[in-house]
């Protein structure tokens, strides 16, 4: 993978999904159950995490969260949903959601490994309290069939501008799921692709070890980037003037424009990353928009932001602003 295209990798999540041995699965328990499940997770977690339990909460909070991909939407619905963060929102552990327990690290950029471990290692922290549901020919139990075996979904959250818009994102999401890969949008299963963003994952965990899934999924991952810059070689060469004066009008909107809404970020950010990669838009650090574009998600500006934003236009004039103020630090004049 080259340099340049490393920018085309935002983040990297490993999930590991858990039952506790001897209780019905969420669908199935009781709020004894629950409670039972919660307090020994977190019990065994220790310090360092805060502790989230949506009843009760905000819904502009519990949003917020969704947003920020430390907690699933199916979580929201849970009766008994709740989430332990650590203080860098890296590692989030949610008890209630389709199955007891499901952990997840994220880490930005293409770290597969290293997020692994890490997932590994809080798996190992928890299970010295926890029992956890397991077979010997099946794996670990779980709610769902394509989770049985190690339990693990390995994820990789790539931006494929090039091959969206020359539509061949299709053939390769074809050939893919022909290698128990899954290519799904921002949010997970049913979600669109905002932004050009996509979610590369393996589809299901049983006969197929830890190791052998990191593989799989790097290699999908390695496939979509070589589609990528040749689709990105195809634009500059068939459509450079349209391209540029597309990507510039972009710029031009994120940098002056007096409102924005949240669709509008996610299409012009898109561009100006394409621009960024092409060297038409001097950006110096794109990450930095990855994290823009999340922070001027409605929830998450309403909870940062409190006070200002009591209608859909005061939003829209704030997250302006605030997208103007990013791009006048992250791009060279």
């Amino acid at each position: 993978m080259t340099e340049k295209l490393l920018d085309s990798v935002i983040s990297t999540r490993i999930r590991l999904a858990r039952n506790v041995k001897g209780i019905p699965f969420p669908s199935k328990m009781s709020a004894r159950h629950a409670s039972t499940v919660s307090d020994k997770v977190y019990s065994a977690l220790g310090s360092g995490y805060e502790i989230y339990t949506l009843k009760g909460m905000d819904e502009m909070d519990i949003g917020a969260l969704v947003e920020r991909h430390l907690i699933s939407k199916e979580l929201m619905n849970s009766p008994f949903g709740s989430v332990a963060v650590d203080t860098d929102e890296t590692v989030s552990v949610m008890t209630g959601e389709e199955d007891h327990v499901r952990q997840q690290v994220i880490l930005p950029g293409y770290a597969l490994e290293s997020a692994y471990e890490r997932a590994n290692q809080i798996d190992n922290i928890i299970s010295r309290e926890v029992e956890y549901a397991f077979d010997q020919k099946l794996g670990y139990l779980t709610a769902c069939p394509t989770n049985l075996g190690t339990g693990m979904r390995a994820s990789v959250m790539l931006f494929l501008p090039a091959i969206t818009l020359t539509d061949t994102i299709k053939r390769n999401v074809r050939a893919l799921s022909s290698m128990n890969i899954t290519v799904r949008g921002v949010y997970g299963e049913g979600s669109d692709a905002l932004g050009h963003v996509y979610q590369i994952s393996n589809r299901c965990s049983l006969g197929i070890s830890e190791y052998e899934i990191l593989t799989l999924v790097s290699s999908a991952v390695d496939r979509l980037i070589s589609e990528e810059a040749r689709a990105r070689d195809f634009l500059i060469k068939e459509r450079e003037s349209a391209l540029k004066d597309e990507i510039m009008r972009a710029y031009g909107i994120v940098t002056n424009a007096y409102m924005l809404t949240t669709d509008e970020v996610l299409r012009y950010c898109a561009l100006v990353k394409l621009g960024a990669y092409y060297g038409i838009v001097p950006v110096v650090d794109v990450p930095t928009i990855d994290e823009l574009v999340t922070k001027m998600q409605p929830y998450n500006l309403v909870t940062r932001i409190s006070g200002r934003l009591a209608s859909a236009e005061a939003r829209d004039i704030c997250r302006a602003e605030e997208v103007r103020k990013v791009f006048s630090t992250i791009v060279k004049r």
